[in-house]
């Protein structure tokens, strides 16, 4: 505390704040911590609770614009969400949907999002005009028609935001009347941001244990690894095969 003249006939007195600026940044660290805090913790038990349930149901029902089945919800570790045994309706009867025995989002720092999909399947059906049914899942209508970069140019606005991951998962292509017209089956694959000096570059991982390629025929034990980015969307890091395609590479050749 000081004395400060303004005039020899006032005296000012200045008194600072007890504990001064950086104190009151702990306390709001510490308050922030503690909403943060509570905040998880009603997450934790809402989640668990039918109207969570419901909440969570509804979002799903209004993305994939099929009604959606849970049968459980709850926060895992982390803290991401986690929905077990969901399906679109009619999914038994090759309707076209998704169904997985687990999906978990969760969020990375700082705006993305991260999806895991695990035992996943898509059916995608082709109607009398030539659509594709389930309308959210569209990009991947024309994926057996194109080689494996085509996942890179289908992927170009998602991965900016979204990461991505499957394991032992299957997509079906079919007609109306339920005749295969591609399909793969024990997918993995991943997606993920890497960091570099000079561009932003995405790491591309795929393995498909069994695939029914419209143009190549039936093949087995198929491995690609790639980098891409918005100039490069296919740069090769390794492959690997145990049985090639038997009318050509189809899917799996990128052309140079």
């Amino acid at each position: 505390m000081k004395d400060i003249d303004i005039d020899p006939r006032i005296k000012m007195r200045v008194t600072s704040p007890k504990g001064g600026i950086l104190q009151s940044f702990v306390r709001f660290i510490v308050v922030m911590c503690l909403v943060i805090a509570i905040f998880m913790v009603t997450g934790l038990f809402l989640v668990r609770t039918e109207g969570g349930r419901d909440f969570i149901k509804g979002r799903a029902e209004s993305f994939l614009g099929q009604t959606v089945e849970i049968e459980e919800t709850r926060i895992g570790w982390p803290y991401h969400l986690v929905l077990e045994t969901l399906s679109t309706e009619g999914m038994d009867q090759k309707r076209p949907g998704l169904k997985a025995l687990e999906v978990q989002i969760g969020f990375v720092w700082p705006l993305s999002v991260r999806i895991s999909m695990h035992r996943g399947v898509i059916n995608m059906i082709r109607e009398p005009d030539g659509k594709w049914k389930p309308e959210s899942f569209s990009r991947l209508a024309d994926l057996p028609s194109h080689n494996v970069s085509y996942i890179s140019e289908m992927t170009e606005q998602l991965r900016r935001r979204v990461h991505l991951e499957m394991t032992d998962c299957s997509l079906y292509w079919l007609e109306q009347s339920g005749e295969t017209i591609a399909s793969v089956q024990g997918v993995a694959f991943s997606l993920r941001p890497v960091n570099m000096p000079d561009d932003d570059y995405y790491h591309y991982r795929l393995s498909v244990y069994n695939m029914t390629d419209p143009s190549a025929g039936q093949f087995y034990d198929m491995e690609r690894e790639w980098l891409a980015s918005d100039v490069q969307p296919y740069i090769e890091l390794s492959r690997a095969s145990r049985r090639e395609p038997s009318a050509g590479g189809g899917f799996w050749e990128v052309s140079k």
